[in-house]
Formats: structure tokens, C-alpha cells, sequence
């Protein structure tokens, strides 16, 4: 037998009452402002002397001068992991810049720089939650995170619906992400956990997989299937 970990992801829709709504909007807005922000920041250094900056840290150095209103809204723990979501969307761009120039991509792949969190001219609410500052009871189907700094902690627990796959079998949470749907007016919740995965040795057979234009995926294992 062996035992691999992997990293799913559950999805849950909230069930926020107005109050919370509030908050959600108010929190949101301000996350996806400091994510165009930083990616209009970055862009620019990308197109005028093709820097590509994939610190988070550039953007957590103006957490008190130019993001002082977010960081006081989001706190210290969830404005740094909106910092690193934003510093690793960059370096997956980086990367295929050089897998590109090495031959690595297929000619139709053309690597674009992050873009904003917006649609027909709007913001799209966003909202990044660290793994510390949330908590989610199975039992109840509810999830209450912080947001906020010591003279302004706001904590909201609001209930989910959704059966969880992943979430009963983790041995660790990582990131949470909530996300505004436009089109279904609602909040939906994405928890990342790592699930540890076993199986017998001999199961584990490769496979080759070979992305294309006609055929978008072709799958190729071991024994000869295909």
C-alpha cells in the first residue's frame, strides 16, 4: 500500500443573512481593489520595462501608506494572503513565459498576464480567507470567519449548504476563497484541504496525456488503453 496526499477542493453555497451581506459586499469589494490595484501595479512594470514582480511582499510594504483602508478592513492575516494569491498568480505567469520561450507550450497557447477582478466595468466581489481565520462546523453547516484588526475584529457565522466530499477526510485546510456569482446573485464558498490518498502499489500505473487543437485531450496509460 502507499499513501499519497493531494489537495481538493469543496464548494458550498451561503446562506448570509443581510446583515452579512453586508460585510460579505463591504470585504469583498475591498479585496478585489486591492487585487486590481497590485495587478494594474504589476502590469505596468510588465509592459513598459517587461519586470515581472512575484514578491508579495512589494504589495504588504504599502499595506499603512496606499492600502491603509484595506489592511485596516481585512486585517493583517487576509490582506498577506491576498498579497501571496496576487505574488503566485504572477509567478504561474512567469513560469509559462519560460516554458513558452523553451518550446514547452503548444502554439495556441499564449501566456497573458493576471488580469482584474471585474466584468463590464464592475468590480467582482472577491473575498481570500487564511487558514487560520476561518472555521467550519460540519454538524451545524456553518462557517464563521474573521476579518479586521484588534480595534475593529468583525466575526460572522454564517450557514452553508452543500454536502462536503473532501473536508471529512483532511488532515489540513489551506486557503478559502468566496467568490460572488452575478449571474445566480449568490456567495459561494471554496475550501482548500489536503486528503491523503491510498492505494496498492501495483494500481498505480502511468499515464501520458498530449493536449491539441482538434482533439483536446488524449489520454494515453500504461497497459496499452487509450
Amino acid at each position: 500500500m502507499i499513501t499519497i496526499t493531494v489537495w481538493r477542493t469543496d464548494v458550498f453555497r451561503l446562506e448570509s443573512t443581510s446583515q452579512q451581506e453586508r460585510v460579505l459586499r463591504e470585504v469583498g469589494d475591498a479585496t478585489a481593489r486591492l487585487i486590481n490595484a497590485e495587478n494594474f501595479r504589476r502590469r505596468r512594470l510588465f509592459f513598459e520595462n517587461g519586470t515581472i514582480d512575484c514578491s508579495h511582499k512589494s504589495a504588504w510594504r504599502l499595506r499603512k501608506t496606499q492600502y491603509q483602508d484595506i489592511y485596516q478592513l481585512l486585517g493583517s492575516a487576509n490582506f498577506e494572503q491576498v498579497c501571496r494569491s496576487v505574488a503566485e498568480e504572477w509567478k504561474s505567469f512567469k513560469g509559462l513565459l519560460r516554458a513558452k520561450k523553451q518550446g514547452r507550450l503548444m502554439p495556441w497557447q499564449k501566456p497573458r498576464p493576471p488580469g482584474y477582478s471585474k466584468k463590464d466595468g464592475k468590480r467582482i466581489p472577491i473575498i481570500i480567507v487564511r487558514c487560520d481565520q476561518y472555521e467550519i462546523d460540519l454538524a451545524r453547516k456553518v462557517l464563521r470567519i474573521c476579518f479586521g484588526t484588534r480595534n475593529r475584529r468583525v466575526t460572522l457565522d454564517i450557514p452553508f449548504r452543500g454536502k462536503p466530499r473532501w473536508l471529512p477526510r483532511s488532515t489540513k485546510k489551506g486557503r478559502l476563497v468566496i467568490k460572488y456569482s452575478i449571474t445566480k446573485r449568490k456567495w459561494y464558498v471554496h475550501v482548500a484541504c489536503s486528503v491523503p490518498l491510498t492505494a496498492k502499489r501495483q494500481e498505480l500505473v502511468a499515464a501520458g496525456v498530449d493536449l491539441g487543437q482538434k482533439i483536446i485531450a488524449a489520454v494515453a496509460i500504461q497497459d496499452g488503453v487509450a
